[in-house]
């Protein structure tokens, strides 16, 4: 659920970046920044001790 969160946020900040002047490329990239990191956490946190996930041993 948090990557849904992560995205809108995303898709939040790169239309107010490109509504205040912008590029668009850069406000993309910042955009992708953020949707990237949180997949990263999210996919780390699935090995951490106690979690419920499919990934450790």
């Amino acid at each position: 659920m948090g990557l849904i969160y992560a995205i809108t946020f995303a898709v939040l900040v790169w239309l107010a970046l490109w509504a205040v002047g912008m590029k668009s490329i850069d406000a993309t990239l910042i955009a992708l920044g953020i949707i990237l990191l949180s997949t990263a956490v999210t996919r780390v946190l699935s090995y951490l001790p106690g979690r419920n996930g499919s990934g450790g041993a």
